[in-house]
């Protein structure tokens, strides 16, 4: 795992951000968000998860629950070279899921979380206990596809502006192809552990989620707000 770093020309940087990206993308397409945090004062720290961009392994093809722990190293790494004593997370989509994972699994030298969709519940909808019985089967053929990609649908789940899926598809670096049965079916496993424990999380916490999302439903935003904020309603 290679940790690149932008840094912030101020002197001292308000804060270092760690950075993970969703599903069947990578690092770089979050140029103007790294952009606009280094402008407002913040370092921030970014890799390309196991299976995409530039990093190695089988396109798209991972545990879910390996990205996670991939994520808490890369949260030892970042503060290893980091200019301030503590983190904050951002997470999209696949890596929101890994970021919250992550702070509730260890709050430490955390002062805050971001969730941009944060995918708890991908959609096509799979009940996890469907998930679990795949899961032998994802072990044994763990390329099989079994879902469309963002490539193939007729309407883009990425965005309703055809730029934005134009510009994923032009990129060399992203994945077009089908959803893997072991990324498909450790999402929404890692997924339900993550609501199965919203109500440990103690970090400050801003999850953002549109109510237009065909890619993760947006029930399972609400539900790990309501399930955090009802074990700390102060």
């Amino acid at each position: 795992m290679h940790i690149s770093f932008e840094r912030t020309d101020e002197e001292t940087p308000l804060g270092t951000v760690l950075l993970s990206h969703g599903y069947a993308e990578h690092s770089g397409r979050y140029v103007h968000l790294r952009s606009a945090l280094t402008r407002a004062g913040y370092d921030v720290a970014f890799y390309d998860h196991a299976g995409h961009g530039t990093s190695e392994g089988p396109r798209a093809r991972v545990d879910v629950g390996t990205l996670i722990r991939d994520f808490g190293d890369a949260r030892r790494t970042t503060l290893a070279h980091a200019r301030t004593p503590d983190l904050f997370l951002f997470g999209h989509s696949m890596g929101g899921r890994s970021a919250a994972a992550s702070t509730i699994l260890d709050p430490s030298r955390l002062r805050g979380t971001v969730l941009s969709a944060p995918a708890r519940r991908p959609l096509p909808h799979v009940a996890p206990a469907h998930a679990r019985m795949l899961a032998p089967l994802a072990r044994l053929c763990p390329g099989l596809i079994v879902a469309q990609g963002a490539s193939d649908m007729a309407v883009s789940p990425l965005s309703r502006d055809p730029e934005v899926q134009r510009a994923f598809d032009a990129d060399p670096l992203t994945y077009k192809g089908g959803v893997p049965i072991l990324t498909g079916a450790t999402m929404v496993l890692q997924g339900d552990e993550v609501l199965k424990r919203a109500a440990r999380l103690t970090t400050p916490t801003l999850v953002m989620h549109g109510s237009g999302d065909l890619m993760v439903d947006l029930r399972g935003s609400r539900d790990f707000v309501r399930a955090a904020r009802g074990a700390h309603p102060d």
